[in-house]
């Protein structure tokens, strides 16, 4: 689910649902988390589908820590960064991705991106 309003025209942003994905359960569905015992092959193929669907080739996903960490990525194109809970990019064409249960995310945009 793409947000639409309030944005640049050049971000992006949006929630993902379980629906449609590979992991059976307890996991069952879209599980993007790594961290909670879901098969890695599952959870790959998971993320792969999420990356298709938004159309994005680069998913960068933050291992949380629920610490003060912040990661800038700006290439080459790891797929996790681990021991942040924040990723910044100045870079086009990626997507940063935080996972989000008990807390809740935040998008901060620079206005001229």
């Amino acid at each position: 689910m793409l947000l639409p309003a309030g944005l640049p025209a050049a971000v992006r942003a949006g929630f993902s649902t379980r629906t449609g994905g590979v992991s059976v359960a307890p996991y069952a569905g879209l599980n993007l988390a790594l961290h909670v015992g879901d098969a890695p092959a599952d959870v790959a193929a998971n993320r792969s589908r999420l990356g298709h669907a938004l159309d994005v080739e680069h998913l960068i996903f933050a291992e949380q820590v629920h610490g003060p960490g912040v990661a800038v990525v700006e290439g080459p194109h790891p797929t996790m960064v681990t021991g942040v809970d924040a990723l910044v990019t100045r870079r086009p064409g990626l997507a940063l991705v935080v996972l989000a249960a008990d807390c809740l995310p935040d998008l901060l945009v620079d206005p001229a991106a």
